[in-house]
């Protein structure tokens, strides 16, 4: 499960005193008064397509550090597809949609990258919301392909010598532009909205790691194999000590004179967008489990950030107060 959703879901503290039941609202209020702060958190927190994993710790500069999985490289490489399976209108003109979700392992964890997987999620999309049922299809399929490669980033984490040193972590996925026997030159997956992210194009890196890992998918490669057009995620550590988490956005991934590239690992290259579900959560859609209590047989796993449409008739709200207002 992507976990701006067990952000939103899990692990909610007992609050001391009741919550207000404008809180998101405030919330939101406050970012719109502080753009500066608003920025940070879309750039730096909501709006990365790999923000935190399952199992995984958030880098808030260029990637996710991914600690999670087994000592060996992911198994088999599953191939992730979605289809839509469901719609239902509500009488507030929210609709529901339903997809059916192969070797995704949205719900699951990065233990076992080679299970196959089959899950159905659904989702309540507001009336009026420019997102159609085909654009959440398609990013939910950014979302599963970004999962498959992030539990195998996870898992060769495991295999460098000491870890994941201080001062790593991993990438989005970068498209080669060129390589030579010691270095190489990347620019950001088309695939993604450049404008959500910070790094630079054409960046090239010339320190690689003496006990540098390479792999094609599930297969070890030689560096040199490496060709311009391949699709790359690498495992990086940055020597600055510079911290990212301030209003200058650093990203360790600019300064390639102070990156070595510890592990690379050749993936598919993105079909879809993964950061349009990150743009589109809890504004455009929210994710629905089934229960008992409400007509459709849906309940909100959290609620839209608008309280215009908190209570929209046809699904049931969130099961307590403190589901419905977790940021």
């Amino acid at each position: 499960m992507n976990k701006i959703e067990a952000l939103l879901t899990n692990h909610i503290p007992k609050p001391k005193r009741a919550l207000r039941s404008n809180f998101t609202k405030i919330i939101v209020t406050e970012l719109n008064a502080h753009p500066e702060a608003a920025g940070n958190y879309t750039k730096l927190s909501r709006l990365r397509s790999r923000l935190l994993t399952r199992a995984g710790m958030l880098s808030l500069t260029a990637g996710t550090l991914l600690v999670g999985g087994t000592a060996m490289a992911i198994a088999v490489w599953p191939t992730p597809s979605v289809s839509k399976t469901t719609t239902q209108e509500l009488p507030s003109g929210n609709h529901i949609v339903g997809y059916n979700l192969k070797n995704c392992n949205y719900f699951s964890g990065v233990a076992d990258t080679s299970r196959k997987t089959n899950e159905n999620v659904y989702y309540e999309i507001r009336q009026g919301s420019a997102l159609t049922d085909h654009q959440l299809e398609s990013t939910l399929q950014g979302i599963c392909e970004e999962n498959v490669s992030n539990n195998a980033i996870s898992t060769i984490i495991k295999q460098l010598p000491n870890g994941l040193p201080r001062g790593g972590f991993s990438t989005e996925a970068l498209t080669v532009e060129a390589t030579s026997k010691d270095s190489i030159t990347v620019s950001l997956d088309p695939h993604y909205n450049q404008s959500l992210f910070t790094i630079k194009p054409h960046l090239t890196y010339t320190k690689l790691s003496g006990s540098l890992l390479v792999y094609n998918e599930a297969t070890k490669m030689a560096f040199a194999n490496l060709r311009p057009g391949d699709t790359v995620k690498m495992v990086m550590q940055s020597s600055a000590g510079i911290s990212s988490e301030t209003s200058q956005n650093y990203n360790p991934q600019n300064h390639p004179e102070a990156i070595t590239i510890l592990a690379i690992v050749k993936v598919p290259a993105l079909t879809n967008d993964p950061t349009t579900f990150y743009t589109g959560v809890a504004t455009d859609f929210v994710r629905l489990d089934t229960c008992t209590t409400s007509p459709t047989g849906f309940c909100r796993a959290y609620d839209f950030v608008d309280n215009n449409t908190a209570n929209a008739p046809g699904t049931a709200p969130p099961a307590s107060p403190a589901h419905s207002h977790k940021p």
